[in-house]
């Protein structure tokens, strides 16, 4: 046997040789190799990066599709394949292109199923110089990336040297033509992978005839063996074996038929890297590929899925409801995901045509999900439910009988070891080692793990459990049974489970089915006795929650949304702690919390954001440090520059100061205004960091006289001088100047004065400089680099007010550059991703005058809610909505309080005793329906009442203020001025194109065109 492999292989050599023979087999060294790319993400991660011979260094692109990396070998040589050592960010399709002259090109190799890490790649031998490696579709939300490519000739070629005919095809890299075994039944096939090699495991794609049973053997020599894998019972189509990393030169395939009639067929092998091993995960995510779309999760074929939460107020836990129905009970617990079993498969959301998403009322967190099966329709609805900490997750499944006939089926709740939350999402497997249902007080209860998962409200008609074995509890259920085990325990298992549901209805009828799940592990006293009483006080709670305050557009749908972001920041709020979110963002930041607090002031919601300023203050440290970062339990989270973030210093006095200007509450703020004192001296700490006691030295460096490098800007890796901290801190000193006035300490406010001072020469120096050293036009985002950001630039216009420490050409010239970006993604071939904090650059456009690029833009980040009907964003927004990328948290609380404040900003806003109206706002809000309605609605002068709408020509406007500003400020909603003007019922002279300045007492206007 031995003596055979090895003339086999010589044989095999020899042909290649005689084939190419003017063409040296050894590969140039990598020294001698050229790289190139289409394009890079930074100077950083050069192209040559990827045949440095250093695992450490990669090349990265930008994320965009598709990204070539390109190598010039400097010779011809005859390659057989290639190893790619991918980064985190990969290609999950992919192309291999060879040429002889860098012009004529042959692709030789494509994947459409690429999993990262290792990719050992093979194709027919060929002579090349010219190496292209094409990624057409990105795996993540970055660019495409590889670590280092190895590139292979003819001595290191993989091949099939018996046991049937065209071994060729076994690793030609090609899927249609394919191996045939010499004989039907049982047979043996040899492999030479031309040297020693580490892997974890192999993929076979079969023909039409595949092996039902199959055995892997390694060897070193061709004569020792030793077994590594085995599959059973196999199902065709394809096979992916996984193990513990192996090296070996020769591999045996033994393999059983599944037709003892016909030879075996082999389209591909494809060797697995070292680092591809037989994980859970990765068990579970090849049943999934190996199964229809809808038996498992869609995350586990690594597509993108969107969810919400569903909470109470003053609750410190949350539920999790995706857009298909799955239901996560408990953080990092089991999901439930329903199927209906009829007209003879199984079916489920991800399976049906299409799915319809909405709210109650259009802005509850009560989402539902609607699907149409073949004669039946399945709605799911959910709500949270209860009293906060002994608090459930309420599910109702109704079905419907959409036929002119009798229509029987069977809903299947099925409980899995996954989260709704993708391993992208830090999620994936969930703990699952036992199950078992127990009658509590006449109610079934699934306890998993010891601990009661959810309640079976309906009566069941089955229960059965599983451990898991090359599939879960999907595999009976797609045979429309339940397995004969009723519990379960192992060590460190995947047990799943489902409940069944037999339902008959005749045409027209329906019929309700619902659980309930305790989101905090423990059982309440008592369960609701229908979904109805469980759903209907919540309702009432969360209306009167959002309170008397009416901010009402003819466009319903902005009027929802901005309701509803009041209420994703209550859910996400763990006791008196503000957070973005409820798994990524379980957590309390002061910059987060401040801009969040003025959303909710803004609505009409004071006792949060007074609760948050009282919990947040102690954590201020004695040195006037207010730290980043808090959880609601009260521990600080500790991370990369947990103690190098200085933004929250100015974001602090900020909230406090805003906390009374929509109060009036001037006890609060002497009460807090040592904190104030406290934050504002730490400003001046941090300052003379880089001033070395010379106050000279601001004028001579960029990097001098503001504040110190920071991670406040997560983007910055070392951390480096963001103005985004400066920004902040002129804010600090301006509101902490009038706090100083406000409490009668002038000597304080004067001290203040001159503060705010030095740091803006200083600030205005250092943008100056770096724009000269960086040759950039549009404003800088950081001393060091120069770069580009306009959602962080943007605060230095709105809330900061400092729109002339920078010249307005630069301000234009950056958002020429910005809405260039907007437009682009506004392509329909656009397929990266942005973040919705740029709903802070709708305020930033309306303030430099570009107003109808503000309502292009508001309507563009719209379009990306995830569902749209579930009024939420999520931390990062993608063009391709599939594909499996880090979206942060979904809803992202701080991201919707963008877009709150955003909206309210572009039909008011207070600007020191000036009231600015319309300085924003669409046409379109005015003309239609009962145009504008505000009640009630807080102010710094108090709460507003006012009523505009523009109709045939005529803008009527009435408004009431509690108190008066020295000036309202009103914008024209048409791009020129009125004919004429009416105030109070006299004719008004003093306007222009812009707008008209009016009295403060100013209470019925009249504008006509």
């Amino acid at each position: 046997m031995r003596f055979y492999i090895k003339s086999v292989f010589l044989c095999s050599l020899l042909i290649g040789t005689l084939v190419y023979a003017d063409v040296p087999e050894g590969i140039p060294p990598k020294r001698e190799w050229k790289a190139g790319a289409s394009a890079i993400q930074e100077d950083i991660y050069p192209a040559q990066e990827a045949c440095d011979g250093k695992m450490e260094t990669r090349w990265s692109s930008p994320a965009q599709d598709p990204q070539w990396l390109l190598f010039d070998l400097g010779r011809e040589a005859t390659i057989c394949g290639l190893t790619l050592h991918w980064e985190t960010a990969f290609s999950s399709e992919y192309l291999i292109d060879l040429s002889r002259d860098g012009n004529e090109w042959t692709t030789v190799y494509s994947n459409r199923h690429g999993d990262g890490r290792t990719d050992y790649v093979s194709f027919t031998p060929q002579p090349a110089r010219f190496v292209r490696i094409t990624g057409l579709k990105r795996a993540t939300g970055w660019g495409h990336s590889i670590r280092e490519v190895d590139i292979h000739g003819v001595s290191e070629q993989l091949r099939g040297t018996s046991g049937g005919q065209r071994p060729e095809c076994l690793f030609d890299g090609r899927t249609n033509d394919c191996w045939t075994s010499s004989e039907a039944g049982s047979v043996s096939l040899h492999l030479d992978l031309g040297r020693d090699l580490e892997f974890g495991g192999l993929r076979i794609d079969w023909g039409t005839s595949f092996a039902r049973d199959l055995e892997v053997l390694a060897s070193d020599d061709g004569m020792a063996w030793r077994k590594i894998t085995l599959l059973e019972d196999g199902t065709g189509a394809f096979d992916v074996l996984l193990f513990p990393k192996e090296r070996a030169r020769f591999l045996r395939l033994m393999m059983k038929a599944a037709d003892e009639e016909r030879p075996i067929e082999i389209r591909e092998i494809t060797l697995r890297g070292p680092d591809e091993v037989a994980t859970p995960l990765a068990l579970y995510q090849l049943a999934a590929e190996k199964t229809a779309a809808g038996f498992y999760p869609d995350w586990l074929r690594h597509r993108q899925v969107y969810w919400t939460v569903l909470g109470l107020p003053d609750d410190t836990r949350e539920a999790l409801f995706d857009e298909y129905g799955n239901l996560e009970p408990q953080k990092g617990g089991c999901s439930v995901m329903p199927y209906i079993y009829s007209s003879g498969k199984l079916q489920s959301a991800l399976s049906s045509d299409g799915v319809v998403h909405s709210l109650a009322d259009g802005f509850l967190p009560i989402p539902s999900v609607a699907w149409e099966g073949e004669g039946f329709t399945l709605r799911t609805e959910a709500c949270a439910a209860g009293q906060p900490h002994t608090a459930s997750a309420y599910v109702r499944y109704v079905i419907s009988n959409t036929q002119e006939r009798t229509w029987s089926g069977r809903l299947y709740l099925a409980i899995r070891p996954l989260q709704i939350n993708p391993p992208w999402q830090y999620g994936g497997l969930a703990s699952s080692d036992s199950m078992q249902l127990l009658s509590t007080n006449n109610k079934f209860i699934v306890v998993v793990n010891g601990e009661s998962f959810l309640a079976s409200l309906t009566a069941h008609d089955g229960f059965g459990v599983r451990e898991f074995d090359r599939g879960d509890i999907v595999r009976e259920l797609a045979q429309n049974r339940l397995p004969e085990l009723q519990e379960a325990t192992v060590t460190e298992g995947l047990i799943s489970g489902a409940l069944a549901y037999d339902i008959s209805l005749m045409p027209g009828e329906v019929r309700e089915i619902w659980i309930a799940a305790p989101l905090h592990k423990t059982l309440p006293t008592s369960w609701a006795a229908s979904f109805e009483e469980a759903v209907e006080p919540m309702q009432a709670a969360w209306s009167n929650l959002l309170g008397p305050v009416q901010f009402e557009l003819p466009n319903r749908d902005i009027t929802d949304f901005m309701k509803a972001q009041m209420i994703h920041l209550l859910i996400h709020r763990d006791g008196k702690a503000l957070q973005p979110g409820s798994r990524q963002y379980e957590r309390s930041w002061i910059r987060d919390g401040a801009m969040m607090s003025v959303a909710l002031l803004r609505m009409g919601l004071h006792e949060p954001v007074r609760e948050f300023i009282e919990w947040y203050e102690p954590f201020i440290q004695t040195n006037g440090m207010v730290p980043p970062s808090f959880r609601y339990d009260d521990r600080p989270e500790y991370g990369p520059g947990s103690g190098l973030e200085y933004d929250g210093q100015g974001a602090w006095v900020y909230l406090v100061m805003t906390y009374y200007r929509h109060t009036g509450d001037l006890d609060f703020l002497k009460k807090h205004y040592p904190s104030i004192q406290q934050a504002l001296a730490y400003l001046v700490e941090l300052r003379e960091r880089s001033l070395n006691g010379n106050e000279a030295d601001a004028l001579n460096h960029r990097f001098v006289g503001i504040l110190p490098e920071s991670y406040s800007h997560e983007g910055y890796d070392p951390p480096m001088h963001s103005y985004w901290d400066d920004f902040w801190a002129l804010l600090g000193w301006k509101e902490g100047r009038e706090a100083a006035r406000l409490t009668e300490h002038e000597d304080q406010a004067e001290w203040a004065s001159e503060q705010y001072n030095a740091l803006r020469t200083s600030l205005v120096h250092s943008i100056r400089a770096t724009m000269d050293e960086k040759n950039c036009a549009t404003v800088p985002g950081c001393a060091e680099k120069g770069d580009f950001d306009p959602t962080s630039s943007c605060i230095a216009l709105i809330p900061c007010d400092e729109r002339t420490l920078i010249s307005d050409e630069v301000w234009q010239a950056t958002y020429d550059r910005y809405f260039k970006e907007v437009e682009a993604r506004m392509q329909p071939d656009w397929c990266s991703g942005f973040t919705p904090y740029e709903a802070r650059n709708v305020s930033a456009l309306v303030e430099i005058g570009r107003k109808d690029q503000a309502i292009i833009l508001l309507n563009h980040l719209l379009d990306y809610r995830q569902p749209r009907a579930w009024q939420q964003v999520a931390e990062v927004a993608l063009g391709d909505p599939r594909l499996a990328c880090y979206i942060g948290d979904l809803p992202h609380a701080w991201a919707g309080s963008g877009f709150v404040n955003a909206i309210r900003e572009m039909v008011l806003y207070e600007r020191a005793e000036t009231l600015e109206l319309l300085r924003g706002t669409p046409l379109p809000w005015l003309e239609e329906g009962r145009g504008i309605r505000l009640r009630k609605l807080p102010t710094h002068f108090g709460p507003l009442n006012l009523s505009a709408q523009y109709s045939n020509g005529q803008l009527m406007m009435n408004l009431d203020l509690e108190r008066s500003p020295k000036h309202l400020l009103l914008r024209w909603p048409l791009p020129t001025a009125p004919r004429r003007l009416w105030v109070d019922e006299k004719e008004w002279m003093d306007f222009d194109a812009d707008g008209a300045l009016l009295p403060g007492s100013t209470r019925r206007i009249q504008a006509e065109w």
